[in-house]
Formats: C-alpha cells, structure tokens, sequence
C-alpha cells in the first residue's frame, strides 16, 4: 500500500460517498490521519485516526490491506492503544 499525500485526499473523498465523520475530517485535515491505498487510483484505502480509529474502503479482500492492517494492529497492541475498525459494505 501507498501512503497518500494531502494534495490527493481532494480527489479521494470524491470518491467516498458514505463513511463515518472522522474519514471526512481527515480528508480535510481537520484531525490528524494517515491515508493508505492499494494503487495510485485509490480503489481500496485504508484511513486511519492517531487515536486509533480505522475505515477500510473498497475491496477489504486484498491482500495488502490485509498487511497493513496487520501492521497497525501490532503497532495498537505494541503501543497498549485502541483498534477500531469500520468497513464500507454497500
């Protein structure tokens, strides 16, 4: 997974027509976050809090989102911080 720069999260809430509020203020960097995604056309993103609040968008199926959410998993428990997970499903 990329990390996605703040000059794309314009285009990606494009793309995100229903998400939990924090996604949004992420997307304008109202909170502090972290934007992950598969490839450069943000089919499946990861978005995530500091706080330990995470959304997957897209195709949850893939196996780096897989990675990545492992990876902040290890990094909540390592850290003693909370995991939180939302998921879009149409």
């Amino acid at each position: 997974m990329i990390k996605v720069t703040a000059n794309h999260y314009p285009i990606i809430k494009q793309y995100i027509l229903k998400a939990p509020t924090f996604v949004y203020s992420i997307l304008d960097q109202l909170i502090e976050g972290t934007v992950y995604a598969d490839t450069a056309t943000f089919q499946t993103l990861l978005i995530h809090t500091k706080s330990g609040i995470h959304f997957v968008y897209g195709d949850s199926t893939t196996t780096e989102i897989d990675r990545q959410l492992a990876i902040c998993l290890e990094q909540s428990v390592e850290k003693g911080k909370r995991f939180t997970l939302f998921s879009y499903s149409e």
